[in-house]
């Protein structure tokens, strides 16, 4: 039930992009870099988990240091995204209380969510999803083949949508 409605909200915010096009502020390749940088580790990491090695164990220096370098590379993306915040906010970005509300979730919205603009929106639920991530190797110790279906396919494809949006500002 939870994945049908992270999946309905990730979907309304795909069919929403269109619109959020001339929402985002000007464009940023440091942050275009960032992004393509975290997709190859993203991949990488995926990889040797659903390869056996290492990675999928959750106390493993391998995910630690996965997920500790994820986390600030969001988080560096966040702060660049609010001092080139667009103009008018994204209308998704009302919902994202309830997103993150789910279980599995760590990641706490700022008071001013509402003005997110599109960009920020998606850098917060790219956090949201490496959440979901994250604790499910954690809740069993092990990431798994189906985690890795399901968690780090909805984790690429959010890497994917930042990226997206990064290059529909690009002059």
């Amino acid at each position: 039930m939870m994945r049908r409605g992270l999946l309905a909200f990730l979907m309304s915010g795909a069919l929403s992009l269109g619109g959020c096009i001339s929402l985002i502020g000007g464009y940023d390749p440091a942050a275009d870099q960032i992004l393509n940088q975290m997709s190859e580790q993203t991949a990488m990491f995926l990889a040797s988990a659903g390869a056996g090695k290492q990675a999928r164990v959750a106390t493993s220096n391998e995910a630690i240091t996965y997920y500790a370098g994820a986390y600030d590379t969001i988080d560096r993306l966040i702060l660049r995204a609010e001092s080139r915040q667009g103009p008018v906010p994204c209308a998704a970005s009302a919902g994202l209380p309830n997103l993150l509300a789910q279980p599995g979730g760590q990641t706490q919205l700022p008071d001013d969510y509402r003005r997110f603009d599109c960009r920020q929106l998606q850098l917060y639920v790219l956090r949201f999803t490496l959440d979901q991530m994250k604790s499910a190797q954690d809740k069993d110790g092990i990431l798994s083949v189906a985690d890795i279906d399901i968690y780090g396919t909805q984790v690429k494809a959010e890497i994917q949508g930042a990226i997206t949006i990064a290059d529909t500002s690009r002059p």
